[in-house]
């Protein structure tokens, strides 16, 4: 039997995924890459004295950003945090699993690096502390702000601004549908 049809078998019967999941996530959740953070986003939500279930758009974000570190270079980091060529985004400038820019985080933090960066845990409460100073610009209900906390995580606090006001179109709407894409899958475990 073909390993794929096992992993689907297991991870139907096993696990309870339903026939909607790829094998991909069936395998995520059976090495528990799935889960593998989940403690980490849950405390960099209660430090930084988030909204509740702001965990879960954390972890949207992740999947969004590294597939859960699962994207190539977030990879590379995560084995060797000081390869920072290796380990850098296709843009050069972020790095980890949350993929912070390095501008960004010497913002949040000056004692910031890319090899910081590529530690998961650094990387989880600066884009946990991120969103706490995202969520006082965008101080209204969590659910009409939301929108604007997760495109200016993408396109920064200047352009959702200018997206708000209608000067310009904005460049984060697809990242803002996979991030909703993403955050249903979160929801269903």
């Amino acid at each position: 039997m073909p390993l794929f049809l096992i992993f689907g078998v297991l991870g139907v019967l096993v696990l309870g995924v339903s026939k909607k999941e790829d094998i991909k996530t069936v395998i995520q959740k059976a090495d528990g890459s799935w889960l593998r953070w989940d403690a980490e986003f849950k405390a960099a939500a209660i430090k930084w004295k988030l909204w509740p279930d702001a965990w879960k758009d954390l972890k949207a974000i992740c999947m969004n950003e590294s597939s859960l570190g699962e994207a190539k270079s977030v990879k590379r980091g995560l084995e060797m945090p000081t390869d920072i060529s290796g380990s850098k985004s296709t843009d050069g400038k972020s790095w980890g699993i949350m993929q912070v820019t390095l501008s960004t985080a010497q913002w949040l933090d000056n004692t910031a690096t890319e090899v910081k960066l590529n530690d998961p845990l650094y990387s989880i409460d600066l884009a946990a502390r991120y969103f706490a100073y995202l969520r006082k610009l965008y101080p209204g209900p969590v659910a009409a702000d939301l929108q604007w906390i997760i495109k200016s995580y993408n396109q920064g606090q200047g352009n959702s601004n200018k997206e708000r006001a209608g000067s310009i179109a904005g460049y984060a709407g697809e990242y803002w549908a996979r991030f909703l894409r993403n955050r249903a899958r979160v929801e269903e475990g």
